[in-house]
């Protein structure tokens, strides 16, 4: 009767098997190690990027915002008495798209300053108009009625609402107003690149589930095909494949299961030690929701929202 030699199977096994867990072994290990070298790189161009848009809103609130609305609006003032005059009636947010106030103020703002503008000068040619009327009876009353314009006739009460800007002023305001929009510039370009990175470093893409799994797998391969089939060797010429839970105790304590033993758990700590990397690789969510916050231009100045929500209520009507 002819015998199977099984050393013969559960060698070339062992040998097969433990070349494939070598050959992926070594590929999941080397894309740890890159994939750890872009997660550190990542992670200071991170703290480079927050540290950027921290410097630019520390320059962009040193910046005379309130200075230059305050003065830059006078002339749009001093305009707005000009078209009151052509058209007392006209709306608030009509006379707001004739003028050309500061994008950096809200809109609703600026309507509200025209608004409030528009009924200061109601109050304030009636109030005129009442002294006018007065001055004009007490004339009448005293016989010099012809001496006195007629109180319809207010054309020289008209402006005076605000007195026209300095033209010492104007160079100032031109400057701050280019450094205004230098800063803009800079704050909205970074802002894309925030936000173009923190869409590359959101996922966590350095710490991958395929490579947990693939590192699980490997582990399960190499005990299931090089060290369960390396405890059966060596083999008797006649030995006839038994499963016996007998065996197990004997085996453990023998030199051969020490050795096995001694081996699985040496690769398993190494892979392991790997799992452990992969998994760790991950921005803190803090660092990611700090990033997230200077994709918006609100984070560093109010006025530049401002900016950024007038444009979008001018691009509105025409889509």
């Amino acid at each position: 009767m002819q015998t199977t030699d099984w050393n013969w199977f559960f060698s070339s096994l062992a040998q097969s098997t433990a070349a494939i867990v070598g050959l992926v072994g070594a590929f999941v290990i080397t894309k740890i190690l890159a994939n750890q070298s872009a997660f550190a790189e990542k992670s200071r161009r991170i703290q480079e990027l927050i540290a950027l848009a921290e410097k630019l809103a520390d320059a962009t609130s040193h910046l005379a915002f309130d200075w230059y609305h305050r003065h830059d609006s006078e002339d749009e003032l001093e305009r707005l008495e000009e078209l009151l005059e052509e058209d007392e009636t006209a709306d608030p947010e009509s006379l707001y798209e004739k003028l050309r106030f500061s994008p950096y103020i809200a809109k609703a703002d600026a309507i509200q300053s025209i608004a409030t503008a528009k009924s200061s000068r109601e109050d304030r040619l009636r109030r005129e108009r009442e002294e006018s009327e007065h001055r004009f009876q007490q004339a009448r009353a005293l016989g010099f009625g012809s001496v006195f314009p007629s109180p319809i006739d207010d054309r020289g009460l008209l402006h005076g609402l605000n007195a026209p800007l300095q033209h010492s002023l104007r160079p100032q305001l031109e400057r701050e107003r280019e450094a205004i929009d230098v800063m803009y510039t800079e704050v909205r370009h970074h802002a894309r690149v925030v936000a173009d990175f923190h869409t590359l470093v959101a996922p966590n893409p350095e710490s991958s589930n395929l490579i947990t799994t693939s590192l699980l797998l490997v582990l399960a391969l190499f005990c299931a095909g090089v060290i369960y089939p390396l405890s059966f060797m060596p083999l008797t010429t006649d030995w006839n494949p038994t499963v016996s839970s007998s065996a197990v105790p004997a085996f453990i304590f023998s030199l051969r299961g020490a050795l096995l033993g001694t081996v699985s758990l040496l690769f398993t700590a190494m892979l392991a030690t790997f799992l452990v990397l992969n998994i760790r690789m991950k921005y803190p969510q803090s660092l990611l929701d700090q990033l997230e916050q200077y994709r918006h231009v609100s984070k560093y100045s109010a006025y530049f929202e401002n900016r950024e929500r007038n444009a979008r209520h001018r691009k509105a009507p025409e889509a």
